[in-house]
């Protein structure tokens, strides 16, 4: 994603990164907790993201096709998301900013040894630039 916002030089938004819910379809039966995930990839990266549930009721309907109220955990949890954001001192904006592995590696190599002590530092070096 953040390739597409540095080509493109906007924002960018992701409309269907799939849906909370109970269907059959691989992008309808998402976890609260894989939705909001997504949900932080897209926003720490600059971009924006929709929210949306298909979770079958008895009549069959979908909230993702016929609206109506809201039922799952995802929620609550990008409004957490919403309220961290909300809460930084200015907007959050594309700096135009590309980490490449090259830099990603020499960064690792040039952390101060006492950095390398934090424990998410730590899991940090031990990730490869495609699982970072």
């Amino acid at each position: 994603m953040a390739e597409w916002i540095h080509q493109y030089q906007k924002p960018l938004m992701i409309d269907e990164t799939g849906y909370e819910g109970n269907i059959p379809y691989s992008w309808g039966n998402l976890s609260a907790f894989e939705l909001v995930n997504k949900f932080w990839i897209v926003c720490v990266q600059g971009g924006y993201c929709t929210h949306g549930e298909t979770y079958l009721n008895e009549e069959e309907n979908l909230w993702w096709s016929k609206g109506g109220r809201l039922i799952g955990e995802s929620p609550s949890r990008i409004r957490f998301l919403k309220e961290i954001i909300d809460s930084l001192p200015g907007p959050i904006a594309y700096t135009g900013r590309v980490w490449m592995k090259e830099a990603y590696e020499k960064m690792k190599e040039n952390m101060p040894e006492e950095q390398k002590q934090v424990p998410i530092t730590r899991l940090m070096l031990t990730l490869s630039w495609e699982q970072a």
